[in-house]
């Protein structure tokens, strides 16, 4: 499970002393959200290990 969905686990409504994403946003939105940032970051992975690797846009 990504950093963004785990406070909803804990109902912890503050990260690092700041409002947590699903506290702000909603449960529904801090895992979308999460979910994501976990395909940019694949997309930026595959794209800088493979410049010519066409990618879909989301």
């Amino acid at each position: 499970m990504h950093r963004l969905a785990r406070p909803t686990r804990d109902q912890a409504s503050l990260r690092r002393g700041r409002p947590a994403v699903w506290a702000v946003n909603g449960t529904a939105a801090a895992i979308l959200t999460g979910n994501a940032l976990v395909v940019a970051a694949v997309q930026a992975l595959l794209a800088a290990s493979e410049p010519d690797l066409v990618l879909p846009s989301c």
